[in-house]
């Protein structure tokens, strides 16, 4: 095993276990081309991905079965083959551009079973995306919920925060343009990391590690927010709900109740939207013309009551009235009520809500 880091490679990207084995969550890179290598590790550092290496076919035999990805230089994909390393899913070879042209070249990722034959430089781009792409089959894909108040005040905006606390490792996204932000509520408006008008300009696939490494963090809770007024292109925003998506661990969107190109992919890209809604007239009829709208995008929704002393009405006639299943109550809370900040509410009072809208694998052991 070779882990030399040299010229051109990034010392994050190559490395073992601190007892010296290999990391099986690598992706693996089997090679003893020292500018392949260097390359590669170039690529993979761009992507935020570490990588484990091989420099020979003893070295990289008790690796192949578990690496979630493999990538096979051209100087070892015949000796590999030869050997008859058995057939699995992820496999790619990567050579330059005189090396493809020689058919053993294609002869090898035939015997091999590879998917691809990656051609560099060309093929750059499309290596870093497959570096950051989850193994196939794989169950890391992590759950969209937005949240949008049925109406103003309707405590929307805590619901998601306690949302994403009740997740673990996820990722809450403010996306009221206007709404002072998020991390200011939550006290990290100080700390060092990109907002919306840093993010304005991405586009295209994410590495899910380096956008997270790039955010400000509650805690375990990558936030996206900011204090001054910017507009949510919505590029940016899809490119950011999908790197959240393919991180494995949930995207709670903090929405609004506004009619705008954002709202409506936020809502098309969630798993649910959940409304929260307070327990007057007023409250339930504006929820009713908003779940209408969202409905329009083919997701589900769904209602959280927000009850008051003075309610009338039973959950039969409201969920008759909203036209939206009612997946519980959200009750008032003491310390909401002096004030304080969302990070103050003991998250036992969404417990059964989280538990309702999150896996339940991936809900914090906090919420209990």
């Amino acid at each position: 095993m070779s882990t030399g880091v040299g010229a051109g490679r990034d010392a994050c990207a190559v490395g073992r276990q601190p007892d010296g084995m290999p990391n099986p969550s690598r992706p693996l890179l089997v090679t003893a081309d020292d500018v392949l290598l260097d390359d590669a590790v170039r690529l993979a550092a761009a992507a935020g991905i570490e990588v484990s290496v091989a420099d020979s076919a003893e070295a990289a035999a008790s690796q192949w079965a578990a690496a979630p990805l493999v990538l096979v230089g051209r100087d070892l994909a015949g000796v590999l083959a030869d050997r008859s390393f058995p057939r699995r899913a992820g496999v790619v070879i990567v050579c330059d551009a005189s090396a493809a042209e020689a058919a053993t070249v294609w002869r090898d990722a035939v015997r091999l079973g590879a998917e691809h034959v990656a051609v560099l430089p060309e093929a750059e781009r499309w290596l870093m995306d497959r570096l950051v792409e989850p193994p196939e089959g794989s169950h890391l894909r992590g759950p969209v919920v937005t949240v949008v108040p049925g109406r103003g005040g309707a405590g929307a905006s805590t619901f998601a925060v306690l949302l994403a606390r009740a997740a673990e490792a996820g990722m809450l996204i403010d996306l009221d343009p206007v709404g002072g932000g998020l991390d200011a509520r939550l006290e990290i408006d100080l700390a060092p990391g990109m907002r919306w008008t840093d993010l304005a300009s991405v586009r295209g696939r994410l590495s899910p590690a380096t956008l997270r490494g790039s955010l400000p963090c509650l805690g375990d809770i990558a936030v996206v927010s900011a204090a001054d007024p910017v507009a949510v292109p919505t590029e940016s925003l899809a490119s950011i709900i999908e790197a959240g998506v393919r991180s494995g661990h949930p995207t709670i969107l903090d929405g609004t109740r506004d009619l705008s190109p954002v709202s409506h992919l936020a809502w098309a890209r969630s798993d649910v939207v959940v409304l929260c809604v307070p327990l007057d007239v007023n409250a339930i009829l504006a929820s009713r013309a908003l779940a209408q709208v969202i409905a329009a995008s083919g997701t589900r929704t769904v209602a959280v009551l927000r009850p008051s002393r003075d309610a009338l009405l039973s959950s039969f006639d409201i969920q008759d009235a909203l036209g939206i299943p009612i997946i519980g109550q959200w009750g008032h809370d003491r310390s909401l009520a002096r004030g304080e900040s969302p990070l103050a509410v003991p998250l036992r009072s969404i417990r059964h809500l989280a538990d309702t809208l999150l896996p339940r694998e991936r809900t914090s052991r906090r919420a209990s």
